[in-house]
């Protein structure tokens, strides 16, 4: 078994199949974003506890490139897009870029944490601790989630000229198979495919390499931390 080699397969996996949950959509519309984060975080906390147990590398592929993956998903924009353009219509975009940002920030502060509590406890009380901080943190989202649902929905805005509303207006709601038929759609497509393999590729062989070269391996989780932070004004 060569492990950088199974390390490319597992994160190839989680990849792969976080793009390939497309069905993310119609949970939020079914479950509703609280329901579908409480059922993102029992996920991850499964993963996680399991992880933290794991003898052979198929355990790992199907916690971290499977459960986890499909977990994370339920947590991730395709839960949060559809609440924040409900609630942010006026200034949609730049809700959605300061939650892009805050993903930013956290991998930027998790990086450093999680080596340096891999040195101190090792990688599985590592796992442990995480997942307390998950069956800790997502209840406590949920309630605010829940809070945040009795707000009203901000209501269309006004048009700001008279040429702006003699412009036809288009159908809020879209099907897959419309929106496939636009040159938007795949321009999006192709902006984010190649976007996540040269970031991909790269970001992955990162800190191996850095320990590699000699560094040390919380002085290299530190730097890729302060990387990953420096793309989030970006975001926004």
């Amino acid at each position: 078994m060569e492990p950088r080699r199974d390390l490319d397969r597992l994160f190839g996996l989680a990849a792969r199949r976080g793009r390939e949950l497309t069905a993310g959509r119609r949970l939020v519309d079914r479950l509703g974003p609280r329901r579908l984060l409480l059922l993102g975080g029992g996920l991850l906390l499964l993963g996680l506890l399991g992880s933290a147990f794991v003898s052979a590398l198929w355990q790992i592929i199907l916690l971290y490139g499977i459960i986890m993956t499909i977990g994370a998903n339920c947590l991730g924009l395709v839960a949060f897009v559809p609440l924040l353009s409900r609630y942010f219509v006026r200034r949609r975009g730049m809700a959605v870029s300061i939650l892009q940002s805050a993903n930013g920030f956290g991998r930027a502060a998790s990086a450093p944490l999680v080596q340096f509590l891999i040195s101190t406890l090792g990688w599985r009380a590592t796992y442990l601790v995480q997942a307390a901080f998950i069956a800790a943190a997502v209840p406590l989202l949920a309630v605010i989630f829940r809070r945040a649902s009795r707000y009203p929905v901000s209501a269309e805005p006004a048009r700001s000229s008279s040429a702006a509303a003699a412009a036809p207006t288009t159908s809020a709601s879209w099907t897959l198979a419309e929106a496939m038929r636009t040159p938007h759609f795949w321009l999006l497509f192709a902006v984010y495919l190649f976007t996540g393999l040269g970031s991909f590729l790269v970001s992955l062989h990162q800190l191996a390499f850095a320990v590699d070269r000699g560094f040390d391996k919380l002085y290299a989780a530190g730097v890729l931390g302060a990387v990953l932070s420096s793309r989030s004004p970006g975001r926004s």
